[in-house]
This record gives C-alpha cells, structure tokens and sequence, in this order.
C-alpha cells in the first residue's frame, strides 16, 4: 500500500476517532449534568449529529472533497427512485431485525423529545452521515485509487459501526451495512450526494414513524 493511501485511511480513522470521542465527551457531560432523561437522550443525538459538520469543514479546508456542491439539478424520476429504494432498505432492516431476534419495539414520545427525534434522524443524521460516510470517504478514497471493493468495505463498515452499541457489545444492525453497499453503488450511479440523502431521509423517516404509530 501506498504512503498516500495509507494516509488516507489514517485520515479517515482520524475523523471517525475524533468524532466519536466528542460525542462521548459531551454524552457523560450531558448525562452527568442533566441526567439521562428522554429529553437529554433526544437532544443529545441532535448534538452529536451536528458536530461532524465542523470536523467536515476543517478536513474540507485541508483537501478539497467538494462537500458542500449542490449545484445540480435534481430529476424526478431519479428522486422517486431514491425514495422507493429507502422503503426497500427500511423493509428489510425490519426483516433483519426478525431474524437476528431483535424486533422494533414500540416507543412512546412527547411532543418535544419526538420532535427533536424527528429533526435528528430525518434531517442532521441523512445529511451529515451521507456528507461523510458517503461523499468524503469515497471521493478521498477514489482520488488515491483504491479498488472497488475497498471503498464499499471501508465505508459500509464504518457506517455499520456507527449505528452499534460497541459498549454493549450490540453488533445485531447489520441493516445498516446493508444500507451502506447500497448507498454505495447509488452514489456511485448518480454522482449526487442528494439522492443518497433522500434514500437515507426515507430510511429513518420510516424509523421514525413505524416504531410510534405503527407498532
């Protein structure tokens, strides 16, 4: 491997590590000072959710990855395929979650801590999560000419990661790596970030909604 590839992924490891340290910091921060009531826990998610922006901007800043081009004009027709393929994938992480024996238990909110879970899942996560896991992993990833199959493992693996409980040793998303291959390829496809948002959008609508109203 490459000096420049192997940059690449410790650059990548870099963020995810610095990432994630944030998000535990503020966590215990959070819990220890307000308690870990549903409100706190809702909040939280948003929080931690935003804070990639700014780590996306600084590497942003180093080498240019073309994060924040939304210059494009979006097609219908590819939306609705967007919008249909996130239906799929949702369906089969409830078909996952049967067979690994980890089925969607149903969830009661009030009216603020569902709205900040709405903001969170279905706005900042599809957003920030695609921005990264998606637009600047693979187009850093393709610029020091790694193989196919190394941008979809990388990527997949470390989007699967971030939907697990490593502390509980809860490794039963496999959805999410699913989600990731696919993602992938459409990303691949269209060369539009957006349309992965929008699958992704869909995707965690439909966590939203199922778990409250319809289980």
């Amino acid at each position: 491997m490459t000096k420049e590839k192997v940059n690449c992924i410790l650059t990548i490891l870099k963020i995810v590590i610095i990432y994630n340290l944030f998000a535990l910091l503020l966590g215990i921060l959070l819990f220890f000072v307000f308690s870990a009531t549903s409100f706190v826990v809702q909040l939280m998610s948003l929080v931690v959710g935003i804070l990639l922006l700014p780590i996306l901007m600084w590497q942003e800043k180093k080498e240019s990855f073309g994060l924040w081009d939304f210059s494009g004009k979006l097609n219908w027709k590819n939306i609705t395929g967007s919008v249909l393929l996130g239906i799929l994938l949702y369906a089969i992480a409830i078909l996952c979650g049967k067979i690994l024996n980890h089925p969607i238990q149903h969830e009661d909110f009030n009216t603020t801590n569902y709205t900040l879970h709405f903001l969170c899942y279905v706005f900042v996560a599809a957003f920030v999560e695609e921005l990264f896991f998606r637009k600047m992993i693979i187009t850093y990833m393709e610029s020091r000419h790694f193989s196919v199959l190394s941008m979809v493992l990388v990527s997949s693996t470390l989007f699967y990661l971030n939907h697990v409980n490593i502390l509980l040793l809860d490794f039963h998303r496999i959805d999410t790596f699913i989600d990731g291959i696919v993602l992938y390829f459409l990303y691949m496809k269209m060369r539009d970030i957006r349309y992965c948002m929008i699958a992704h959008a869909t995707i965690n609508l439909l966590a939203v909604i199922y778990p409250v109203w319809i289980v």
